[in-house]
């Protein structure tokens, strides 16, 4: 069985998994030569020792892999070491600083800018061979999800190999909705357009917003069963990626082309020339499903944490990633539920002349530290698993998303609804936001937003001007510090 994972850093919450134990607890970026001094790496009897640090898989996972690679290099040890994902990035920067760190170090999408001064990049035609050249970004560019060469290049070189691709989808307790459809069918007059909203799920917000009246339900003041988690920052998790996600499908720019100001809380204008406000029109809805003055309103901060609450059947729908439908069973066998992709603005994704879904991604990087004096060995491992079949290899052994570019996307929303594995077309169309060099302030920033106007300390705008604020003086103070 494998190892439980748990997302941290920059938008990557831990939420109910902390109730969840563990199972099985050559240049830089400058182009110029890295350090290769590092810890001792032979063992007793004599193999060269090649460390890998990470925090989400078991040892199991690379089995197979490792196998085979040491088959082929009787002279090298390959060691996977688990690493406990809390004190993961402290007990690595430690490490590093130290030189006694890994040869190989995991790190998510959040961590690669933030980090990019201690690994090295991706060696020229890394995907190539001597007689056949290929260019890195090019390869990048063909294979992988767009994801990889919008995040993961940085002074024209790769910085990371991505692992494999996570977005967000949406969760639908299958017991919740026979439990509300069944209600629906003994009233009087049946609502058919909710019967056939249960029936197929919703593709849109507007669809999910037509559900909340049918299946919220409220008693003496207190909600007794939600139809969604939404709205609240505290007991919801991957709340700041769930709010980002909107304000990208409603083309929000998030930050400045050179990464020095925050402009979610701005204006933008149309084509038509009109003026809006897309980031506070979309924090807006979010805020929506826990205001008790809208019609939205479905739940609050009294509720328990989205994953428990979804568990026990008391939130018909949650957002949330491909990992925690594969921990469902461990934590309740007995849990009926099924997985839609992530609802898109009607009219803004779906419009008469193209389809561009967009969808939220989060995802785990192999890269090669500075200190490593093993960075040859390190890369000949990597280049091992990329092109032996390890990716495919991991992919099944972890059942997550390989990082390649699929083919088969859904070319409309009612396809998208209907199509079984959204984790693998989302990743097509999967974004993210620069979390700046220091992902967790980022974060709490977005967070704090959202529970400054809940708590009614300020409104809407205001605390996206704050927020914007905070978040434009960590891009500025990190990226003018490097």
């Amino acid at each position: 069985m494998n190892k439980l994972w748990l997302f941290i850093g920059g938008g990557l919450g831990i939420g109910l998994l902390v109730m969840v134990i563990v199972l099985a607890t050559q240049s830089n970026k400058n182009g110029t030569t890295a350090s290769t001094t590092g810890a001792s790496n032979v063992d007793e009897s004599g193999k060269t020792i090649l460390t890998l640090w990470q925090p989400i898989d078991n040892e199991d996972v690379y089995k197979d892999i490792v196998e085979n690679f040491e088959s082929e290099n009787p002279d090298v040890k390959v060691n996977i070491e688990i690493k406990d994902l809390k004190t993961y990035e402290r007990e690595s920067t430690n490490a590093l600083s130290a030189q006694t760190g890994p040869d190989i170090w995991v790190i998510p999408n959040t961590w690669v800018p933030r980090h990019n001064d201690k690994v090295v990049a991706v060696p020229d035609n890394f995907f190539g061979t001597e007689k056949d050249q290929v260019s890195n970004l090019d390869y990048a560019k063909e294979k992988f999800v767009p994801i990889v060469s919008n995040e993961l290049v940085a002074n024209n070189q790769l910085q990371a190999l991505p692992m494999f691709i996570d977005t967000l989808a949406l969760y639908i307790n299958k017991t919740v909705f026979k439990e509300v459809e069944s209600e629906i069918g003994q009233t009087e007059q049946p609502d058919e357009e909710a019967l056939n909203l249960i029936s197929t799920g919703p593709a849109t917000w507007n669809d999910l917003v037509k559900l909340v009246k049918a299946i919220t339900k409220v008693e003496n003041g207190e909600i007794t069963r939600s139809a969604i988690a939404l709205g609240e920052s505290t007991n919801i998790s991957h709340s700041d990626d769930i709010l980002m996600a909107m304000m990208l499908q409603n083309k929000t720019q998030i930050i400045s082309p050179d990464y020095q100001t925050a402009t979610f809380n701005l204006p933008q204008t149309k084509n038509s020339g009109e003026s809006y406000l897309p980031g506070k029109n979309a924090f807006d809805f979010y805020l929506s499903f826990s205001n008790p003055q809208t019609e939205n309103y479905t739940w609050n901060e009294k509720m328990a944490n989205s994953q428990r609450a979804f568990i026990d059947g008391q939130v018909a729908m949650i957002v949330d990633y491909q990992y925690f439908g594969q921990i469902i069973p461990q934590i309740d066998p007995n849990v009926s539920f099924k997985v839609m992709a992530l609802p898109q603005i009607q009219g803004v994704s779906d419009n008469e002349t193209e389809f561009k879904p967009v969808d939220f991604a989060s995802y785990y990087n192999y890269t090669v530290p500075s200190t490593s004096s093993n960075q040859e060995l390190a890369w000949n491992f990597l280049k091992y698993l990329y092109s032996s079949g390890g990716i495919d290899s991991y992919a099944s052994a972890t059942s997550r998303t390989k990082p390649y570019i699929f083919d088969d996307i859904p070319q409309s929303l009612k396809d998208r609804s209907e199509r079984n594995q959204p984790f693998r077309f989302q990743a097509m169309s999967a974004e993210s936001w620069y979390h700046s060099k220091e992902p967790n302030d980022a974060v709490k920033t977005i967070r704090n937003m959202i529970n400054d106007v809940n708590t009614g300390k300020v409104d809407s705008q205001k605390a996206l001007d704050t927020g914007a604020k905070l978040v434009t003086d960590i891009l500025r103070e990190t990226e003018n510090a490097n």
